[in-house]
């Protein structure tokens, strides 16, 4: 069976705002991210994504199809040549229904970094990207 791959590209450059949304595009789940700790290369850090489907749920009564399985991967691109690096894989821990929270997530070098959101249900993947700027 062939995947479908929906992908939105979300663009947040700098650190000064410790929230952010993503639409997985173009399925109807939507993401908020918000930093308990980070971003930053000196330090572990940590975050907390809500999901809903914004037919069923909302922001506020965070509900997702338990079917769906959710992972995050830390990725640098813009490293030169070698055409970019991973981090280490981070920890995922259910809260409650569409609520998760994200901790050992290592950005080891200060710079541009993707931070991959993916959602898997029925052979169906859907991304959101998110672009974080480390400075510190």
């Amino acid at each position: 069976m062939k995947k479908i791959i929906w992908i939105l590209l979300f663009v947040f450059l700098g650190s000064c705002e410790n929230v952010q949304y993503l639409d997985f595009y173009p399925s109807s789940v939507r993401a908020r991210v918000e930093w308990k700790k980070g971003p930053s290369s000196t330090q572990e850090n940590n975050f907390i994504v809500t999901l809903w489907d914004t037919h069923t749920g909302s922001e506020a009564k965070p509900s997702l199809d338990s079917h769906y399985e959710f992972d995050v991967q830390l990725w640098m691109s813009n490293c030169g040549p070698s055409g970019g690096h991973p981090s280490s894989p981070v920890k995922i821990k259910k809260i409650a229904g569409g609520v998760f929270e994200v901790s050992e997530a290592y950005f080891p070098m200060k710079g541009l970094w993707d931070v991959n959101l993916k959602l898997k249900k029925n052979n169906q993947l859907a991304i959101a990207l998110l672009y974080v700027k480390v400075e510190k």
